[in-house]
């Protein structure tokens, strides 16, 4: 498809670089002598407009012409400088001749004229024949038909497709290979097929790690070698005697007595206290407290630690 759209491209490119060219009405009927030919009962030939600054910026071929936005006139290049063909042109004689023989004639009106010329051509045409064809027909009637059909795709529904390229070439593609499989054979065994029916048997045996319930474990590894290892951690047994036992994880064993005398201090219940030290000397000590007495008919009686007694009266006044 690219190919051909190539060559479409490549004969486009030719013929029109040796073509006649006919724009607006009638494209397909063109003087013989005609290299560009306008025809247009609505429509008006625009010239290319530049600025100043743009028109002085390019070198043309001799004859050259561009409308002037900045002046709004017309200006043609005469092989050395830009001619405005308004300058001494009051009376708006600017003109474009058809000849009628294929050449145009371009008049400032001063005299100074410029003629554009052409040669013989016959328009090339390019036909959709509606079967994925296309006809060709250049200047000269040389007549090419050239295939333009795209490649196709085809479902066979059997798991095969069959491909056709835009020249016709066809080929079958089977897409029914065969799948590989591996297989668990609930013996610690895989069978592998491959595509081509190769049959593997390999075995995989996993390592395993027993608790052998005394604080030990035994690890057995892929390739059988086995490994027991102790994981004991340290232990604290009481005695139930005050004594406590600490065993650590390497079997290392202490006891700990908590049976030490600690002090006391015991109420007499009469104002006194004992106390016995951790080296069972005995102190007794007194501690009088002083004491408030409410006598029930306004009055308080106050002892101190002395023993000494006042009574007060708080009593209040009443209206």
């Amino acid at each position: 498809m690219t190919k051909n759209l190539l060559v479409v491209l490549f004969f486009a490119i030719f013929h029109f670089a040796n073509s006649q060219v006919k724009i607006g009405s009638n494209p397909n009927k063109i003087d013989a002598a005609s290299i560009v030919e306008l025809e247009s009962t609505d429509k008006a030939f625009v010239l290319t407009r530049l600025t100043t600054v743009q028109m002085q910026a390019i070198t043309p071929l001799n004859g050259a012409v561009i409308y002037n936005t900045d002046t709004q006139c017309v200006h043609y290049y005469d092989g050395t400088s830009w001619i405005n063909l308004c300058d001494g042109n009051t009376s708006s004689s600017f003109s474009f001749t058809d000849n009628g023989d294929g050449t145009i004639t371009l008049s400032d009106g001063n005299g100074n004229n410029i003629t554009f010329n052409g040669a013989p051509q016959i328009i090339t045409t390019f036909t959709d024949n509606g079967d994925g064809t296309f006809t060709y027909t250049d200047e000269d009637g040389t007549v090419t038909t050239f295939d333009v059909k795209r490649s196709t795709v085809v479902d066979n529904n059997d798991g095969t497709f069959t491909i056709t390229d835009d020249s016709g070439t066809a080929i079958t593609v089977d897409t029914n290979n065969t799948v590989t499989t591996l297989v668990d054979n609930n013996n610690g065994s895989f069978t592998y097929t491959s595509e081509d029916g190769t049959v593997t048997t390999f075995t995989e045996t996993l390592s395993t790690l027993a608790d052998n319930g005394d604080g030990t474990f035994t690890y057995t590894d892929e390739d059988g070698t086995v490994t027991t290892f102790d994981v004991k951690r340290s232990t604290v047994v009481d005695n139930n005697d005050g004594t406590f036992t600490i065993t650590d994880d390497s079997g290392t064993a202490i006891t700990v007595d908590t049976n030490n005398t600690v002090t006391t201090l015991v109420d007499n219940n009469n104002g006194s206290f004992t106390y016995t030290s951790e080296d069972g000397t005995v102190t007794t000590f007194t501690e009088t407290l002083s004491t408030l007495a409410d006598n029930g008919d306004g009055t308080f009686t106050y002892t101190d630690e002395d023993g000494t007694v006042t009574t007060f009266d708080v009593k209040r006044s009443t209206v």
